[in-house]
């Protein structure tokens, strides 16, 4: 029957998340770390803390060297021509397109969008991005 109570405090305080009786009202305790000789690390004691800091440690470190791990997996991915990101809604064909019919004014921009079956975003970026390409083919070389 007491346990019938305990829960039904936990819930009430789950509920309720100003409770603060929840720990005492289901007998909580902190918890402690055994190891294989079934020796006791308690976060409360000094060697207990140190213990468990060394394990965060530890698990820190492994976290961080999966993610180096993972950035020059990446970078010779890139380097192979294997990582290309995201591909392009459009085709080069259809951005011509759609920068030509922008052009003659007899389309709106949710008109484009509507036709390509993208957003008015993407009709936007897709202006601009040919724009800029357009620009720089016209400008001259430079030498470094």
């Amino acid at each position: 029957m007491s346990t019938h109570l305990d829960i039904e405090t936990h819930l009430r305080c789950q509920a309720d998340l100003s409770c603060s009786a929840t720990a005492p009202a289901l007998n909580v305790r902190r918890p402690k770390v055994h190891d294989e000789s079934r020796t006791i690390y308690d976060p409360d004691d000094p060697m207990g803390k140190m213990f468990l800091n060394i394990l965060a440690t530890f698990a820190e470190f492994e976290v961080d060297l999966i993610r180096m791990r993972k950035r020059e997996g990446m970078a010779v991915a890139r380097a192979q021509g294997k990582l290309k990101g995201r591909q392009p809604k459009l085709s080069v064909q259809q951005q011509r397109e759609l920068k030509r019919m922008h052009d003659t004014g007899g389309y709106s921009i949710a008109d484009l969008g509507e036709l390509l079956s993208v957003s008015r975003q993407t009709v936007y970026r897709t202006i601009n991005c040919v724009i800029a390409e357009q620009t720089e083919a016209r400008l001259p070389a430079r030498r470094s």
